[in-house]
């Protein structure tokens, strides 16, 4: 078994009790406080798909294991462990924050089911996928983790989730970078690239 595997089933072992232990905690929290019951829920739905996808995705040879991307994408993965459960303060009203995080958690789901088991963790060249959600922007699933975290953030306010969420979002960024800097050594993701020109959102980034 080559390194870079083992490296693989590693992060996704522990990315997998990571995450099961986050459910567990939100789980709780559930059961304490009724006020936040709709968001948590969104929250916790969010987390258990990310979990399955996890478990299921498939290994790949063009993995990139640096440590820049370890780094990245091990920050980017467990930022979890910091967020606060805790009521926080409503800075936007319940029926706007929901809807952003169901929106969130489908277009999450969605470009999920099309990227099948070529979903993964750490950078890597797991096959080009174009259809679907990934015709309008080249990372659909950060879209949907934004969307979710931001409805989250503005239903229960709080400066240590706010710079948690931050850091979360500059790794992000450091992971698309190194991501796109291996595809783009796949003249099939190069042309694709040129047609959808919008990593995250469309018509900004």
């Amino acid at each position: 078994m080559s390194k870079k595997l083992l490296i693989v089933i590693a992060t996704k072992f522990v990315v997998t009790i990571a995450l099961s232990a986050f459910v567990y905690r939100i789980l709780l929290t559930i059961e304490n406080s009724r006020t936040l019951l709709p968001t948590l829920i969104l929250l916790l739905i969010g987390e258990v798909v990310t979990i399955g996808i996890v478990i299921f995705s498939k290994p790949s040879t063009t993995t990139s294991t640096d440590v820049i991307s370890i780094i990245s994408t091990g920050v980017a993965t467990f930022y979890f462990l910091f967020v606060s459960l805790s009521s926080g303060v409503k800075i936007a009203p319940l029926m706007l924050t929901e809807t952003m995080q169901v929106l969130g958690i489908g277009w999450q789901i969605v470009s999920k089911i099309y990227l099948g088991r070529s979903f993964g963790l750490l950078p890597a060249d797991r096959g080009i996928v174009t259809s679907g959600p990934y015709r309008i922007v080249r990372h659909p699933i950060y879209l949907g983790y934004f969307l979710n975290h931001l409805g989250f953030l503005l239903s229960t306010f709080s400066w240590w989730n706010f710079f948690t969420y931050a850091a979360l979002y500059f790794f992000q960024a450091i992971r698309i970078f190194r991501e796109e800097q291996l595809l783009m050594k796949n003249p099939e993701y190069a042309a694709y690239a040129k047609k959808v020109k919008y990593r995250v959102i469309f018509g900004l980034i």
